[in-house]
């Protein structure tokens, strides 16, 4: 069987967790990086024994042998990136967020679709935890979703941090992964109105005492939220309540999902914990489940994998690519609503038409 060649385009952490995925895929072989500077490049290569790197990600996409590229650049980079990949011929998995904007991801949908290649988006964290009991809720009627860090602003003073580059703070870097956690867990839902407010507290102040640093410190510029909220109504009068902090006076960090259903209610958090609470012959119940967790590393060997499969396979689904799309939407409404301090109404950012072109 002829392997799958992939090309790596950013040099930054996340790369080397999906560097380390595909490695692990028999099928596979890496067979260039790109980054901003060739150093970079070239320490990644030599690392991981990867033959052409380059410090223009365009050199890596004329590779005539290339089939496919995983986008870990900065989130501007990510809809120019992913068109000129699409267009070359070259399947794309996209780390999140999916670009900058709703209309972004539908036009890169729209080429995905045009080129009969494979669009899909880094959606890692909904590999992390099967639901038990998945079926067993009922029907849900709210969620409620806590992803909080106490000291943990990304990069600070880096592109995680400057808006031009990011497209926003906490809402656009980690809220996306416990919306998509839970989204993914609901059904992928259609969403109606969101309701939210961003603050920007800690980020901006001279001396910002932190305890994590996930990305590299720059010295430019902090104009992002590192606190955001919202209430989000989606259809079949399901409502769910988002909190996010990259930093605040809080007692510890904190990935927690709440669901409450007619019949059962259950607790998911970052940890191995999950508890369903109910009735159980007319009795008020709790069930406490314990078991091994998926490591984010089998998570990412999870999504590596059906990335691969989809391409030998040869009929592409497109469904999460769809769903970027929802999600994208969902977090530029909430950006909109706090902007403009009332609700939002989706369907005034999905163009319903651009949208059926897909």
């Amino acid at each position: 069987m002829c392997k799958i060649k992939i090309g790596i385009i950013g040099c930054g952490l996340i790369s080397e967790v999906h560097i380390k995925s595909f490695k692990n895929c028999s099928n596979v072989e890496i067979i260039g990086v790109a980054s901003a500077t060739e150093k970079s490049a070239k320490f990644i290569a030599l690392k991981y024994q990867i033959p052409y790197y380059f410090a223009d990600y365009k050199k890596l996409l004329s590779l005539s042998e290339l089939d496919a590229i995983v986008v870990c650049t900065p989130n501007y980079l990510h809809y120019p990136i992913t068109m000129e990949a699409l267009d070359k011929g070259k399947h794309v998995l996209c780390e999140k967020p999916m670009a900058m904007n709703t209309q972004e991801t539908i036009e890169m949908l729209k080429k995905a679709k045009e080129k009969n290649k494979l669009l899909m988006y880094a959606f890692v964290r909904r590999y992390l935890k099967e639901i038990v009991m998945k079926n067993k809720f009922g029907k849900i009627y709210h969620s409620n979703l806590i992803l909080w860090r106490r000291r943990g602003i990304p990069g600070l003073g880096g592109w995680f941090t400057d808006k031009n580059m990011s497209g926003g703070g906490v809402i656009i870097d980690i809220g996306v992964h416990i919306l998509d956690q839970l989204l993914y867990i609901l059904g992928y839902p259609k969403s109606i109105t969101v309701s939210a407010s961003i603050y920007s507290i800690f980020g901006k102040r001279k001396k910002y005492n932190y305890i994590e640093m996930w990305g590299r410190r720059g010295e430019k510029r902090f104009n992002v939220e590192d606190y955001g909220t919202a209430f989000i109504r989606l259809e079949d009068d399901l409502t769910i309540t988002l909190e996010c902090s990259l930093a605040a006076n809080i007692e510890k960090d904190c990935w927690i999902i709440n669901i409450l259903g007619e019949k059962y209610g259950a607790r998911f958090e970052w940890d191995n914990k999950l508890e369903f609470y109910g009735e159980m012959e007319g009795i008020i119940a709790d069930f406490n489940l314990y078991y091994k967790k998926r490591g984010i590393d089998e998570a990412f060997q999870i999504q590596a994998d059906n990335f691969i499969k989809n391409i030998l396979t040869n009929k592409f689904s497109y469904k999460n690519a769809e769903e970027g799309i929802i999600l994208q939407s969902l977090i530029e409404g909430i950006y909109r609503s706090a902007q403009k301090k009332k609700e939002i109404k989706l369907n005034e950012i999905i163009n319903k038409k651009a949208y059926l072109i897909c």
